[in-house]
């Protein structure tokens, strides 16, 4: 068991890979509870499951409570990807309003959800839903983080500009909506409104977002070029979270980052071991070995790796920062 501990702020859980299967089709058995155990002896203590439909809300919701024992927690929103797909009217919002009713952990003591989202904008699929639909909804979303005091999962592509004039017109509103009283009067803390989670901008970009009261998530993706390490480096601890965003944005060997994880594995082989698991192809499936090209949350400690290589420090420094900062935020 891994001596550092670590929430995973964004996981898929309820995609297919996990059931076995790949692009439609059944490769090999199912195979979550063999995730959730590497994840446990890598240190993952909480997960937060997102969500993107009001479909996949239920069944975020689901599965958070049949694996309630692993740490789980659930996000509602509707991908920006998916706005197109909402249907006519705001019958959604409503649906939406009744999962966080019931299920929203400031209104249910033992509820599950404790973020608004995925939501967001992404201008680099506009194939799936085009840019003014996706503002259209986008602000509804901070309406529902108001009303219900949760803070936001967010999720920004390309659209910067547009990101940022949204989330201004309601950053203060938010902030106050779930201040309490431990943060009122802290400057630093108050603003603090969600997270903008799988960053893969620049680092002024970074800038712009933080100044709105929002954490930045960091994942595999995040490292593909350069620029991404330069954002390891210079984003301030106080501002970071990590995820892997699993089963997608796995560390690869062509990213920016492959020198620095490689220098950490060399220096820390036993945590590499937990965090890097032995992996099969897919078709050669076995329970104790993940499946290459398949992201797992135990490979977050990889991510923390990244980060504090980049930074020059000790990878526990990075992960108590990290996870100090998500439970403040998310209140896990």
């Amino acid at each position: 068991m891994a001596s550092l501990e670590y929430v995973d702020i964004g996981v898929n859980l309820t995609d297919g890979m996990y059931k076995g299967k790949y692009h439609g089709k059944k490769a090999h058995q199912p195979d979550l509870e063999n995730v959730l155990h590497r994840a446990k002896n890598a240190g993952v203590v909480a997960q937060m499951v997102t969500a993107g439909s009001v479909s996949e809300v239920k069944q975020v919701l689901d599965l958070v409570k049949r694996y309630e024992n692993d740490g789980l927690y659930a996000t509602a929103g509707i991908h920006p990807t998916r706005t197109s797909g909402v249907g006519e009217g705001m019958k959604y919002l409503d649906d939406l309003k009744k999962f966080l009713d019931q299920e929203s952990i400031t209104r249910n003591p033992s509820g599950k959800i404790v973020a608004i989202g995925e939501c967001g904008l992404d201008y680099d699929r506009l194939q799936f839903s085009d840019a003014e639909t996706q503002k259209v909804h986008f602000p509804h979303h901070l309406q529902l983080a108001k009303e219900y005091k949760l803070p936001l999962f967010l999720h920004c592509r390309a659209a910067q500009e547009d990101f940022i004039a949204i989330i201004q017109k309601e950053a203060d509103a938010i902030a106050e909506a779930c201040a309490n009283d431990a943060t009122r009067n802290d400057p630093h803390k108050r603003r603090r409104i969600g997270v903008a989670h799988c960053h893969t901008g620049t680092v002024e970009e970074m800038q712009q977002l933080f100044a709105q009261g929002l954490f930045i998530g960091l994942t595999g993706c995040s490292f593909k070029e350069e620029e991404g390490i330069r954002v390891a480096k210079e984003v301030p601890l106080e501002y970071l979270m990590l995820e892997t965003d699993a089963p997608w944005c796995d560390l690869r060997q062509t990213h920016a980052s492959a020198p620095l994880l490689k220098r950490f594995v060399e220096n820390n082989p036993d945590l590499a071991a937990l965090y890097s698991p032995a992996s099969v192809k897919k078709e050669k499936w076995e329970a104790e070995k993940q499946v290459k090209s398949r992201n797992e949350p135990c490979a977050i400690g990889n991510i923390a790796a990244v980060v504090a290589e980049a930074k020059g420090i000790d990878v526990s420094v990075v992960v108590k920062a990290a996870r100090e900062n998500t439970k403040f935020l998310f209140n896990i």
